[in-house]
């Protein structure tokens, strides 16, 4: 009952959203921008031509959509659905958002927003509509959806665009035997549809690339492993003819392999806990975030090597997507929390925020009974006062901060949300759930 007291009180108070603060010191810088959910799952990212982000996530088995108003340079947030599942978000001109997410069992919907609202189109496939569809947005303002469907037995990857007329369905592919999971889909520079899947047959997977060419014929490529588990297919389309496909092998060599037509495929010695997110920059840099060890962590190739940055944060879903200036943005969902991360200056150089530097402040574990762990990163001066504020604004505590790591006694504070703020404002914020 306390859980859904608080998130009645989070979800009616002007403090569910934070303002994004502005930073200018390079390294990264975390934002929290709502929180009070009971779940959040599958958040979608994308950056506008000005670079502002927008985001849609799952919610308490809804819809939700979040931008950044820059005129006033706060946090927005909208419900899109009150049901729904796997959101996928994308800009029509760079600034106008769509969102496709599932919406039944063989349905998928695609809500624009409009000045009337939100306005929803729903398609519906003759079969059952499977996971993770997928939804880009071509030069010419149409809508790309990729996705799977089980008809009759057979497994089809299915294509469709929107234009005037309506839509337009092809088939890709269809698969009989064995299953088809774990779908990704991109647009090249000619508006050209590229995807990856993954296909399981027993205990052996094999990841299908499909191009579609410009006279509207399909090309299936196989990256196969007869010896070795290859699993979460990502596939991303850089500056020119740039296509880069990852995707984690389990066996010899391990980690995220990157496979970059006509170069030969590169192995990421990393291992990743859960999905991970494969993008590149406007420049062709090739930038991946995963989580390891219950922390987030980014990695990019700047010169030919590869350099990683552990952020510091869990997350049960992110999304990742690059500015026109080169920097990693990454969207991120957890404990019922929406937080936003960027980078500023010049990745891979110093104290830039590739290494070990993350400016932010973190509480571990959350929620928490009697203790918990305050950590402050190489953003923060020490010695610092990190202060403690009720959702109603008020300060309920002030604690002395010396070290990086300072352990909190919480005996004296009532069951609920708290939100941990250094008092000089570096470092953003964290929330802190006290659960008895």
């Amino acid at each position: 009952m306390m859980l859904f007291l608080i998130s009645m009180l989070v979800f009616q108070g002007s403090s569910r959203l934070l303002e994004l603060e502005e930073q200018t010191a390079d390294g990264w810088y975390i934002n929290l921008i709502c929180w009070g959910y009971q779940n959040t799952d599958n958040i979608s990212l994308c950056l506008s031509q000005e670079d502002s982000p927008h985001m849609s996530f799952e919610a308490d088995g809804g819809i939700e959509y979040v931008w950044h108003d820059a005129s006033r340079w706060q946090w927005q947030i909208e419900t899109v659905a009150d049901s729904g599942e796997h959101p996928d978000i994308e800009l029509i001109a760079g600034s106008t958002p769509c969102i496709l997410y599932k919406s039944g069992i063989t349905e998928l919907t695609l809500a624009t927003r409009t000045d009337r609202g939100w306005e929803a189109e729903t398609y519906t496939h003759g079969g059952r509509v499977l996971h993770s569809p997928r939804l880009a947005v071509d030069q010419d303002g149409l809508a790309h959806i990729s996705y799977l469907a089980l008809l009759s037995g057979q497994y089809i990857v299915c294509h469709a665009v929107r234009d005037g007329s309506g839509w337009t369905m092809e088939a890709a592919d269809t698969i009989t035997g064995g299953a088809l999971s774990e779908l990704d889909m991109d647009l090249n520079q000619d508006g050209l549809p590229r995807m990856a899947v993954m296909r399981t047959v027993g205990d052996h997977e094999t990841i299908y690339a499909y191009f579609r060419g410009a006279s509207g014929d399909w090309t299936r490529a196989e990256i196969d492993d007869d010896q070795y588990l290859v699993v979460y297919p990502n596939i991303a389309c850089g500056t020119g003819d740039r296509t880069g496909i990852t995707y984690v092998n389990t066996g010899d060599p391990e980690g995220i392999h990157l496979c970059e037509y006509p170069d030969p495929p590169v192995v990421l010695p990393v291992h990743p806990e859960d999905v991970y997110c494969f993008s590149y920059s406007p420049g062709n840099t090739p930038h991946v975030t995963y989580t390891a060890m219950n922390a987030l962590r980014h990695m990019c190739r700047i010169a030919g090597s590869w350099v990683e940055t552990s952020l510091g944060y869990t997350a049960n879903s992110h999304d990742l997507a690059i500015s026109s200036d080169e920097q990693a943005h990454i969207a991120l969902t957890t404990y019922g929390e929406i937080k936003y991360m960027w980078h500023t200056g010049t990745m891979g150089a110093g104290n830039s925020g590739m290494g070990d530097y993350c400016p932010h402040i973190s509480v571990s574990p959350s929620p928490a009974d009697e203790h918990a762990v305050l950590f402050l990163g190489d953003g923060v001066e020490l010695p610092a006062q990190v202060q403690l504020f009720d959702l109603s604004g008020r300060m309920v505590a002030s604690i002395a901060a010396e070290q990086p790591s300072t352990t909190v006694y919480l005996g004296e504070l009532s069951n609920g949300v708290y939100v941990a703020r250094v008092s000089d404002g570096s470092g953003g914020s964290a929330i802190l759930t006290v659960m008895r």
